[in-house]
């Protein structure tokens, strides 16, 4: 958000000069053989970045070896957060027929970032196709049906929280579907749900669940605690705190035999409560999940 100590235009002005000498910058050290766009996405298009905020760019290419990649580099004083995505990976996935509720969520994290763009490179024109594609897009009504999850509530009472956020969640996530927007499987992605928490009680949730975390052994950083980090550079303790709920989630499915696949499953945590669960995983369950107000 844009501090009240900056006046508006001031900010708009700073944002373009920061922008146009980050932009040169990446254009020199990202544009390859295979590079066919280049986009700047995220709060920095929104108008809702602060100036210690991560940039956020979107580079698709071509032959990666995998659909997705993600990479950091640091330029001055800013963290540039890249997202490298396979060109046919993202235009199959926006063709594909919608047979669960995974799909939706994969053409959801395209249409996220191109509905809020703005393109830096292209080699080819066909960006503009897309993102005037997700402008109008609509969800196939028959669809909404991968989003009706029936499944048996826990009774304990940290399960029982969870569970009903993810119902929650689920129900919010059909009326974005009715608006043809991306639909979510993220809490961070849904003010209705976002909590108001103090920095400390948000800083120490984040160390004692990063603790969890490592005992893992997990080479690659899940995409939840990115955003955690990000939501705590920038002081935002209530998306912070979400995305620590992501994490938890996660790091129970590692735990739970035959979790769901589809992330957003609310049985996931009827099998939690009846699994052996780590004492340090049932105790930041119960932390994260106490009676609190909404924000």
């Amino acid at each position: 958000m844009v501090t009240n100590t900056v006046p508006k235009m001031l900010y708009q002005n700073k944002i373009a000069e920061i922008l146009d000498e980050v932009k040169e910058w990446i254009l020199r050290r990202l544009i390859q053989p295979n590079t066919q766009t280049i986009l700047l996405v995220g709060p920095w298009v929104s108008g809702q970045a602060k100036f210690a905020s991560d940039i956020d760019i979107v580079v698709i290419a071509k032959k990666l070896l995998t659909s997705s990649q993600n990479e950091k580099m640091n330029f001055k004083n800013w963290t540039i957060d890249i997202w490298y995505n396979d060109k046919n990976h993202m235009e199959m996935i926006l063709q594909k027929k919608v047979e669960n509720l995974s799909d939706i969520f994969q053409k959801s994290y395209y249409l996220d970032f191109l509905l809020n763009c703005i393109v830096w490179y292209e080699k080819e024109p066909y960006i503009e196709k897309y993102i005037e594609l997700t402008k109008n897009w609509k969800w196939n009504p028959e669809d909404k049906q991968f989003l009706r999850i029936q499944s048996k509530p826990p009774t304990k009472e940290w399960a029982k929280r969870a569970y009903e956020e993810n119902i929650k969640l689920l129900e919010l996530a059909e009326k974005k579907f009715d608006e043809g927007k991306p639909i979510s499987h993220r809490v961070k992605d849904y003010p209705e749900l976002l909590i108001k928490v103090e920095k400390n009680e948000v800083e120490m949730l984040f160390k004692n669940i990063l603790s969890s975390y490592k005992r893992l052994g997990i080479e690659r950083e899940w995409l939840e605690m990115t955003y955690a980090r990000k939501a705590i550079k920038d002081e935002d303790w209530a998306k912070a705190f979400a995305c620590i709920k992501g994490i938890l989630r996660f790091l129970i499915r590692k735990h739970v035999a035959s979790a769901p696949k589809e992330l957003r499953n609310p049985s996931l945590w009827k099998m939690a409560e009846e699994q052996d669960l780590p004492l340090e995983i049932i105790n930041l369950m119960k932390a994260v999940y106490k009676t609190r107000k909404t924000s």
